[in-house]
């Protein structure tokens, strides 16, 4: 399904069962109710698989999907609207989990230049000190030695990240671009 209607159609339908499987009083959980939650679990994957579908191939086959969760995949394309969705209801995806070498999809939109998706995980909380596992260096560390030149993007992220508690004073190597 290509269409956004019924891409919003379906995950409002998701939304819904959802709040009705939470106050239902027959529903304990996928003990009580197997059934329910495996039908809105399986509904909830085939949203995901047509958010991840409406992205183009070429993009998708540089992602490594074993390293990480669903938005480190999201964030490693630049697909912001995925992240969007995905960080907000139904699904509330946590904005700041590391992937198994420990880069958060924060780190991984800053090293790979996606504003857009950082921008997007900037709005919920998440690690704006954070280290980069292999570059040793921090969020805004990242967003400023990427920067070929300095947009008004760069610059709102840059704020996001301050407001955030990004302490531009840390620095984790001798050559720090802060």
């Amino acid at each position: 399904v290509r269409d956004p209607e019924e891409l919003e159609r379906r995950m409002t339908n998701v939304m819904e069962r959802k709040r009705t499987l939470g106050r239902s009083s027959r529903c304990g959980g996928p003990e009580e109710c197997p059934q329910d939650c495996d039908s809105l679990r399986r509904d909830t994957l085939a949203i995901l698989k047509l958010l991840l579908a409406s992205l183009k191939q070429s993009r998708l086959e540089a992602v490594d999907y074993s390293k990480g969760t669903i938005l480190h995949c999201l964030c490693a394309v630049d697909y912001s609207e995925g992240v969007a969705l995905l960080l907000g209801p139904p699904f509330l995806h946590p904005p700041d989990p590391p992937d198994r070498q420990g880069v958060t999809p924060l780190l991984l939109s800053l090293s790979l230049g996606h504003l857009q998706c950082a921008r997007e995980l900037l709005s919920l909380p998440c690690s704006p000190n954070s280290l980069h596992p292999s570059l040793h260096l921090t969020p805004l560390q990242l967003l400023i030695s990427r920067a070929l030149t300095i947009s008004a993007l760069h610059l709102q992220v840059v704020q996001l990240l301050l407001d955030k508690g990004a302490d531009p004073t840390l620095a984790h190597e001798a050559d720090s671009p802060v």
